[in-house]
């Protein structure tokens, strides 16, 4: 049975309203987010910047602030919500600065944890079978792809599991 013409065009008039009822705009612009390119340029994370970052995501995790948060993941172009900049703001942090920061500290405890996981395959190596030898091997391949710098490795390494505690709120 064929659709007529009226209602092919009702129901074409209908997907069209759909897709622009549920796909945010912000997502068929290519603009660069704030939330992932921060204001100040990334430089190599300080032990000051680090504590005072530690510090604060505490502050942030454990108040309702952190709840303004919750709809925006970091691979989003998610605005900040204004009371999370101001609050930011008021206890001394670029808001982007601050972002920029979580996801670096993040992507230094895998780098530290894989790097970590090498040092001690070391220690394994010649006891272990073939398969192990195997995965041992792939996580020296991937650490040697990364490119890092290494105070900031060394830095995190020395309080790795205090840092992750911290960043998963507890």
């Amino acid at each position: 049975m064929f659709l007529s013409k009226k209602t092919l065009i009702l129901l074409g008039a209908l997907a069209f309203l759909l897709f622009f009822m549920f796909v945010p705009l912000r997502h068929l612009v290519n603009n660069p987010s704030s939330y992932l390119s921060p204001k100040s340029p990334q430089s190599t994370l300080s032990a000051e910047e680090l504590n005072s970052f530690l510090n604060l995501w505490a502050d942030f995790i454990h108040r309702d602030i952190s709840k303004h948060m919750a709809h925006i993941s970091l691979s989003s172009d998610s605005e900040i919500p204004a009371q999370v900049e101001r609050w930011l703001e008021a206890n001394g942090w670029n808001a982007s600065r601050f972002f920029a920061t979580e996801q670096r500290l993040r992507e230094l405890v895998s780098i530290a944890t894989l790097k970590n996981n090498v040092e001690s395959n070391q220690k394994l190596k010649s006891k272990s079978d073939a398969n192990l030898q195997t995965v041992f091997a792939e996580q020296e391949k991937q650490l040697k792809s990364l490119s890092y710098n290494q105070e900031e490795i060394a830095m995190v390494q020395e309080n790795l599991s205090q840092i992750v505690s911290i960043l998963n709120g507890k």
